[in-house]
């Protein structure tokens, strides 16, 4: 594979993963959101781990991994992004309250974030897999006309 060809193909496949990872992980959060706004159960999770993620800029991102048990369900074991006063409270009383829904307990919060930047992301997303769609068709026209100028 040339070099021109190879450069095509890397931005092509970056472009599109970029864009449907940024619409998968956006909508998973939009849509959590909207189900449980609708209907959730609560029920008490015990912490069993916790982190913080810092950022190159000095963010801080807390997570904690909780267990619970729903009724009529196997114990469930998930990590759930935090704010940084529920972190605290979580890593004093090893407790916190997890919203979950009754159908499936797997979709469940703690904190239920601004949703805003989620819609933000679900964009972004789509323009970047749509400019990652337009680079493949570009690409592929370009392909078939340097094949028909060579024969």
């Amino acid at each position: 594979m040339e070099s021109k060809t190879f450069k095509a193909v890397l931005i092509i496949v970056t472009l599109v993963g970029m864009g449907i990872g940024l619409v998968i992980f956006g909508w998973n959060r939009v849509r959590t959101d909207r189900i449980l706004d609708k209907n959730s159960d609560t029920i008490e999770g015990r912490v069993v781990d916790s982190w913080v993620h810092t950022g190159s800029r000095g963010g801080e991102w807390p997570t904690i991994v909780v267990k619970y048990s729903p009724p009529g369900n196997q114990p469930i074991t998930r990590n759930f992004d935090v704010n940084q006063s529920t972190y605290q409270t979580a890593l004093e009383t090893r407790k916190v309250t997890v919203h979950y829904w009754p159908d499936d307990p797997n979709i469940s919060r703690i904190v239920r974030f601004e949703t805003l930047p989620f819609q933000i992301l679900i964009g972004l997303g789509g323009f970047i897999l749509f400019a990652g769609l337009v680079c493949l068709l570009h690409f592929m026209r370009s392909t078939r006309t340097s094949e028909v100028c060579k024969s």
